[in-house]
């Protein structure tokens, strides 16, 4: 008898003794994300949890084992303590604008599990100094207007727009509608920016406005957009050029062509979408200076020299004459096409047309030759650079050695194969008329 009892106290205190000293195993820890966001300076409890193994569903403790001491410890840590510090008790607080990450460890006597995620500290912008003056976007995509700050750089900012068509706001994100011109303002404090914003829509394709030129050398020429699709199309239609041969023709920015030396080669455009297009290019000889381009007809010239000696021939073709003779149907952009285009209906001599175009192209020191328009129309003659007529432009002079009545004219080129021209009638009248009338003999580019 007192041997059982012997053994049944030393059962009991046996399992008293193993009850109290059972640890549980540390299943896991957990954050809900693996990344958030705070703002500088504002504490913020770091969400996380941990699991034991006496927590989970079914869990059975060993026999005897009747007492669980769990005796976790929880630690935490920041990767970088300039961006982010947490303490003790898992708050975490921002330091200063940038990304690092949070490391929560679970520790007990048996086991230990940690965990690990990514905190984004932002501040707030206090002015609008990144605020740009215009901003074009293509119709359906989106703009996040925070990204023109640095990346953790976060706007306060009300913002709203004047066509929400054009442009809607969704926080700092502004969405392309249908294409057209907006305002977006921003205001901050007492302080309000407005931003030009326009929905563009994208073209699918594009012409030149030469698929070929031809140009004697020293002289220049203009590519351009010609045609492009859709028609509704604003955006996508910047080009760049470049040259296959730079010893026989350069581009600029701007799509002006010089004309270097005699060759051909090869202009090559590109719009903002990467669509390329083609201008082959021939480049002439120069005439000699002395040298009038003398039109034969059919889109045939000859150079023809002061003495009246054949000196070379080319053919460039020759542009018809489409236009009105109504001035409201033409572009006046051109200040040279503005002026002459005010003069029609009037009595002006040709010669008192072709000054007005010069100018309103900033021609100056007409005191060295005289007023033009008292003098004949072969003064203008010695202003700018000869063209062939297949490279006219809006604004410049054509030369005519006999202007129909057996005398010279000069008039001012204005777009459509057709120009004005001062003194066209009996009673002087100033008309718009075909620039290809009579034998055009020079058109002078002033610029």
């Amino acid at each position: 008898m007192k041997k059982i009892l012997t053994i049944v106290l030393s059962l009991s205190l046996a399992t008293a003794i193993c009850a109290c000293s059972y640890t549980p195993n540390i299943m896991d820890v957990s954050v809900p994300v693996g990344e958030f966001e705070i703002e500088k300076g504002v504490p913020i409890p770091l969400p996380y949890s941990c699991v034991l193994e006496d927590q989970q569903e079914g869990f059975s403790p060993p026999m005897f084992y009747k007492v669980v001491d769990s005796g976790v410890r929880m630690e935490f840590g920041s990767a970088d303590s300039d961006i982010a510090l947490v303490d003790g008790a898992g708050k975490v607080v921002g330091v200063a604008p940038g990304e690092t990450s949070i490391t929560v460890k679970a520790v007990n006597a048996v086991s230990e599990k940690s965990t690990s995620l990514k905190v984004r500290c932002f501040e707030y912008q206090n002015d609008l100094d990144a605020v740009p003056e215009r901003l074009d976007v293509k119709a359906g995509e989106a703009m996040d207007l925070a990204k023109l700050y640095e990346e953790y750089i976060r706007w306060n900012a009300l913002i709203e727009t004047s066509d929400e068509n054009i442009a809607t706001v969704d926080g700092t994100v502004l969405t392309a509608g249908k294409p057209g011109d907006a305002t977006v303002s921003l205001t901050l404090g007492g302080e309000t920016r407005n931003i030009a914003f326009r929905s563009i829509k994208m073209a699918t394709e594009y012409t030149l406005n030469h698929d070929t030129l031809e140009g004697e050398a020293g002289t220049t020429a203009r590519l351009g957009v010609g045609d492009f699709k859709p028609e509704t199309a604003n955006g996508g239609l910047d080009l760049t050029f470049t040259s296959s041969d730079e010893d026989v023709v350069t581009a600029d920015e701007d799509g002006t062509v010089h004309f270097i030396a005699p060759g051909e080669a090869t202009i090559t455009s590109v719009n903002e979408l990467g669509m390329e297009t083609e201008c082959k290019v021939t480049v002439i000889p120069a005439s000699p200076k002395d040298s009038l381009l003398v039109s034969k007809g059919n889109g045939n010239w000859e150079l023809v020299n002061e003495k009246g000696e054949k000196s070379g021939s080319l053919n460039v073709g020759t542009p018809s004459a489409s236009g009105t003779t109504s001035p409201g149907d033409y572009d006046r952009s051109d200040p040279a096409v503005a002026a002459v285009l005010d003069m029609v209906g009037q009595s002006h001599k040709c010669s008192e047309v072709a000054e007005a175009a010069a100018n309103a192209q900033g021609v100056t020191g007409w005191e060295d030759h005289g007023s033009y328009s008292k003098l004949s129309p072969e003064n203008f003659l010695k202003l700018g650079t000869k063209v062939p007529y297949s490279q006219v432009q809006p604004g410049d002079i054509l030369y005519y050695a006999n202007g129909g009545w057996g005398f010279s004219h000069v008039a001012v080129y204005i777009g459509k194969g057709m120009a004005v021209h001062g003194n066209f009638d009996t009673a002087g009248t100033t008309k718009i008329a075909s620039a290809t009338y009579t034998t055009l003999t020079s058109v002078i580019h002033i610029g």
